[in-house]
C-alpha cells in the first residue's frame, strides 16, 4: 500500500487543509477551511485535481453571476455571522486557539447550526435572532442539561456583566409561564439543594426535572 500524501497546511483554491479526516475506502479525505468561513471534508484526489476549490461558495457566486435565483441572508461578516463562525471554529477546527477548551473537550454544535452536518447560518439566525450590540454568544456551562452542545436550548446573547453572573445557581429556568433561578425552583418545589442541577446534568428535560417527585429514599435521607 502506498504511503498517504500529507496535504496538511496546503491550499487548493479557497481551501486550506486543516487535518486528515479519515478514509472512504482507499481514498483519503481532508477537513478544510474555506476563505469564506465554511468548513468542509473533501476527497484528496478532488483537491489535487482542482475539481473542488471551495466549500461550495464559488458555485453560489457563479449562480448569482448567471442570474439564477437564490436566497442570501446578506449578513456575511456581521457580528451575528462572526459569532456563528467563531463557534464553528472553536468546536471543529483543531488549529483554533480555543479548540482545546471546546472541541477538544467534546463540545459540539447542534446539527441545525453545524456546517459539517448540513446545518447553516440561516438556521442559527432564525433561532437566535441578530446579535444585540454589546453582547456575545453564551452557552450554559453545563452544556444544556449536562449535554456538551451548542443549541437553541443552551445558548443566548449576554453582555459581559450578565455572563459574569451566569453561574449555576443564577441560571434562570422558564416553565409554564414563569421564570426564576435554580435555587428558587428548588426551594418552591421542596427539592434538596443541588437536586435540580443533578437532574439537569443527567440530561433530564426541564419539565421532568421540575415535576418528578422526590423519591421516599431521597426524602428520608
Amino acid at each position: 500500500m502506498s504511503k498517504r500524501l500529507d496535504l496538511t497546511g496546503q491550499r487548493f483554491g479557497r481551501l486550506e487543509v486543516l487535518t486528515f479526516a479519515g478514509a472512504r475506502g482507499s481514498r483519503a479525505t481532508w477537513l478544510c477551511h474555506c476563505s469564506c468561513g465554511g468548513v468542509v471534508v473533501v476527497l484528496s484526489d478532488c483537491l489535487r485535481s482542482g475539481h473542488t476549490k471551495s466549500c461550495g461558495c464559488l458555485k453560489v457566486e457563479a449562480s448569482s453571476r448567471n442570474g439564477k435565483a437564490r436566497t442570501r441572508h446578506g449578513m456575511y461578516r456581521t457580528p451575528t455571522w462572526n459569532s456563528w463562525e467563531a463557534m464553528q471554529r472553536r468546536c471543529h477546527d483543531p488549529k483554533n486557539k480555543d479548540f482545546h477548551l471546546y472541541g477538544g473537550r467534546g463540545v459540539r454544535v447542534c446539527d441545525e447550526w453545524n456546517l459539517q452536518a448540513g446545518g447553516s447560518f440561516e438556521n442559527f439566525l432564525a433561532d437566535m435572532g441578530e446579535r444585540p450590540e454589546g453582547t456575545t454568544l453564551d452557552k450554559d456551562k453545563l452544556g444544556g442539561n449536562g449535554c456538551l452542545l451548542y443549541s437553541p436550548e443552551t445558548c443566548c446573547w449576554l453582555t459581559p456583566q450578565e455572563q459574569t453572573h451566569n453561574t449555576r445557581r443564577n441560571r434562570m429556568i422558564a416553565f409554564q409561564g414563569r421564570t426564576q433561578c435554580v435555587s428558587a425552583w428548588e426551594q418552591e418545589l421542596g427539592l434538596g439543594r443541588g437536586t435540580l442541577w443533578g437532574r439537569l446534568r443527567r440530561c433530564w428535560s426541564i419539565e421532568k426535572a421540575l415535576t418528578q417527585p422526590v423519591s421516599p429514599r431521597q426524602v428520608s435521607s
